[in-house]
């Protein structure tokens, strides 16, 4: 399982299932050389289990991670792209395209 935490000051690492419960999920995470932490994930989600803001999330592997991250920024981008009070410069045919992909969008949601 691949473990990513919403701190700067921490990288995102692998960690070990230490326990598989009917609702949680345990994972042990290396903290440098000298301790791990055991974090609670619930099973559903992959959300860490907390009273607080959570620290961490949890993906299958790390490729899931860089497939939802390289997501939030292709929507992010075109957020921006439309941010601009309504004054979106686009060719006819990129606005074809647009609407192209809109209708398979349409499409995929009717399923």
């Amino acid at each position: 399982m691949f473990v990513v935490s919403n701190k700067d000051s921490e990288k995102s690492s692998f960690g070990i299932i230490t326990k598989l419960g009917r609702k949680y999920i345990y994972v042990e995470k290396n903290h440098g050389e000298r301790y791990s932490l055991e974090i609670i994930f619930d099973k559903e989600t992959l959300r860490e289990k907390t009273i607080y803001s959570p620290d961490y999330k949890l993906y299958y592997d790390e490729q899931e991670y860089k497939d939802e991250n390289y997501i939030w920024l292709i929507k992010r981008r075109i957020k921006k792209m439309f941010y601009d009070f309504g004054q979106l410069k686009l060719s006819l045919e990129l606005a074809q395209k647009f609407a192209e992909l809109l209708d398979e969008m349409e499409n995929e949601d009717e399923i």
